[in-house]
């Protein structure tokens, strides 16, 4: 339909992963979001191309539970799921900025405006929200532009079998050495380093740079800090033990 974009008469979030799969993906200039009142794109959007990217590998599998799906957003950087939108969370909705989004109990689940697709990237297992990414820009309550928290087991958000382990293999998934300059050696521990991140480092990549055996590993010596949420990495310490 060229005049809209709902889940309901468009497309599984299944089905555009494996679009992707198969080397369909636009980039988001040749087929952009258009203002939510009107829920249209260009008449020529089908018609736009852009170049192709340089060669690799992208896959996705389903993911059944919670833990699993923690793993996947450290070592890959996101998990894509769908959740329901419920009429507060729309996008000409409101809601105070940072707050934890959580539907009002009030709301029965029928309810809900339409089905949608989103980006997890990290979580807070103390405050119990998933940090999610989305893909309306600014998004409204945001707790900065484009994300927003929202509470655990609402909005059918993470829910086993309905979360998707995203990878990428080739070229620019091969990961460096960590700049030396960063490093500094830990004085209580001969094995061990403190790196600084830098912009741009998530903890999948420092983990791949650092020569530390496995993920859990480098998450165990930092089990007392927040490393999870990557784009909140860089300033951070660190600790690296081999």
């Amino acid at each position: 339909d060229s005049n809209a974009r709902l889940c309901s008469n468009g497309t599984t979030l299944q089905d555009a992963l494996d679009q992707v799969k198969q080397g369909r993906l636009l980039y988001e200039e040749c087929l952009p979001w258009s203002s939510p009142s009107g829920f249209s794109r260009p008449a020529n959007a089908c018609q736009q191309r852009c170049a192709t990217g340089p060669g690799g590998s992208f896959s996705w599998s389903k993911l059944q539970s919670v833990a699993d799906a923690k793993e996947a957003i450290v070592r890959h950087g996101a998990v894509a799921s769908t959740m329901l939108v419920y009429p507060g969370l729309a996008p000409t909705g409101r809601c105070k900025p940072a707050q934890i989004y959580s539907p009002p109990n009030s709301i029965p689940v029928e309810l809900f405006v339409e089905a949608h697709a989103v980006l997890v990237v990290g979580w807070n297992d103390e405050e119990e929200w998933w940090l999610v990414q989305n893909s309306w820009g600014s998004w409204p309550g945001g707790s900065r532009p484009g994300f927003i928290k929202i509470k655990y087991g609402t909005s059918d958000l993470m829910t086993p079998g309905y979360m998707y382990m995203l990878s990428w293999s080739g070229p620019g998934a091969i990961p460096s050495k960590l700049n030396p300059a960063y490093l500094q050696p830990d004085p209580l521990n001969k094995r061990c380093s403190w790196y600084t991140a830098q912009p741009g480092d998530t903890l999948a990549g420092v983990w791949r740079a650092s020569g530390v055996e496995t993920l859990q590993q480098l998450m165990a010596a930092n089990k007392n800090a927040a490393l999870v949420d990557g784009s909140k990495l860089a300033g951070k310490q660190v600790h690296i033990c081999k």
